[in-house]
């Protein structure tokens, strides 16, 4: 099931990150990717052809282009793989926008450093003429594949019937669980009154109060108080 969802997270990305360097191409006239060049540069590599000086002067191989082009939704449906192991795994993070953008500029480590130069364009296409409008398309690029990951999740959540993920990420507010009284008592009584543990004046730690009622349990965390403005310093004989 999770390799489906990254495949579609992938594929709609990747599809995303194609229509807008078509804008590039077409509104601005900009460089964009040649998929066909990339499927010759994969097509070498079961030779132990790696790294090209000039991949344009390499001899062409049948079918590159459908190599290409089956390498680039392969490369975005693994990233998109990446991406929700990162959001799976890493306390705190969420599949939120600002998070996915982060993560798309963070993939230019690749075209950057390892496919540029095996191509032979050098490290950020530096050997090129019109590098700065390579730079240009490939840092876009990158953020719409980026966004694209945000689409994909909350279309994957759209079929799966899943909340929308918030824009910075994990809601703080989500990782306060409320747990149910049945997941403790199975008598279906209502939960004792829970007494309020104090702290003592000299001591620094908060004081926790935890309520209990027929449906939820919540611990909560007071305000300072009002006679020190800290939470955890109560005065003798306050309260």
């Amino acid at each position: 099931m999770e390799i489906l969802r990254a495949a579609l997270i992938g594929v709609i990305a990747t599809t995303l990150a194609d229509l807008w360097q078509q804008l590039l191409k077409r509104g601005a006239g900009l460089p964009i990717a040649n998929w066909r060049l990339i499927g010759r540069w994969v097509a070498g590599m079961p030779r132990g052809r790696f790294v090209h000086r000039s991949i344009a002067a390499a001899a062409p191989v049948a079918g590159e282009a459908a190599i290409g082009w089956t390498f680039h939704y392969l490369v975005g449906i693994a990233y998109a793989g990446l991406y929700l192991a990162i959001v799976r795994l890493w306390p705190g993070v969420g599949p939120g926008l600002f998070g996915a953008l982060a993560f798309g500029l963070a993939t230019l480590v690749a075209p950057w450093l390892v496919m540029q130069p095996a191509l032979g364009f050098g490290v950020m296409a530096r050997r090129l003429p019109n590098r700065w409008a390579m730079t240009v398309v490939t840092v876009n690029t990158h953020l719409v594949f980026g966004l694209g990951l945000y689409a994909g999740v909350l279309a994957a959540g759209l079929l799966a019937g899943a909340p929308r993920p918030s824009l910075a990420g994990a809601d703080p507010a989500a990782s306060i669980a409320a747990v149910t009284d049945a997941d403790y008592y199975d008598n279906g009584a209502p939960p004792p009154a829970m007494p309020l543990r104090s702290c003592s004046a000299s001591s620094p730690s908060p004081i926790i109060r935890i309520e209990g009622s027929s449906h939820f349990l919540f611990v909560l965390l007071p305000a300072a108080s009002p006679a020190t403005g800290h939470p955890g310093r109560r005065p003798a004989g306050w309260g």
